[in-house]
């Protein structure tokens, strides 16, 4: 386990920037975009 939320901080940073980038979206498409972005990096 790592000593740092480094890792963690870069993922929420990603998502964020993503997120500002597809600002248009409604609220059930946005939970969507989160759980699939989150799903992806995990398979990584």
């Amino acid at each position: 386990m790592p000593n740092t939320t480094n890792m963690l901080e870069s993922l929420f940073s990603e998502l964020k920037r993503q997120l500002h980038s597809h600002h248009s979206l409604n609220e059930h498409r946005k939970l969507r975009f989160i759980k699939d972005f989150l799903l992806s990096k995990s398979l990584e």
